[in-house]
């Protein structure tokens, strides 16, 4: 078993986009969504229940950024940049502010 971080993505069903990096906003471009931990993604999307309304969707959900990766159909040459950057990340010790 790995002690990598597992990485996720955010997707906003309210914004029909994922999140941004470091929590700027939203982008419709998978290469330009951000990467969060677990624990953050689940902070993060539990901050955007709140005013939910029983039988909508979640607002926001964290989607396991190896999953999203692997179930889109991408070119090629953009799979590869993405697989690279996830791989960046996942070596890269941050430092994620609460």
């Amino acid at each position: 078993m790995s002690n990598q971080p597992k990485l996720y993505f955010i997707w906003s069903n309210e914004h029909r986009a994922w999140r941004s990096p470091d929590e700027r906003g939203y982008t419709r471009e998978l290469n330009d969504a951000g990467f969060y931990t677990h624990q953050r993604a689940i902070e993060i999307c539990a901050r955007a229940t709140l005013g939910w309304l029983e039988g909508d969707p979640p607002p926001e959900i964290p989607v396991f950024a190896a999953d999203a990766l692997q179930a889109l159909v991408l070119e090629p040459a953009q799979r590869t940049g993405l697989l690279s950057q996830l791989i960046a990340e996942i070596r890269t010790p941050r430092h994620e502010s609460a």
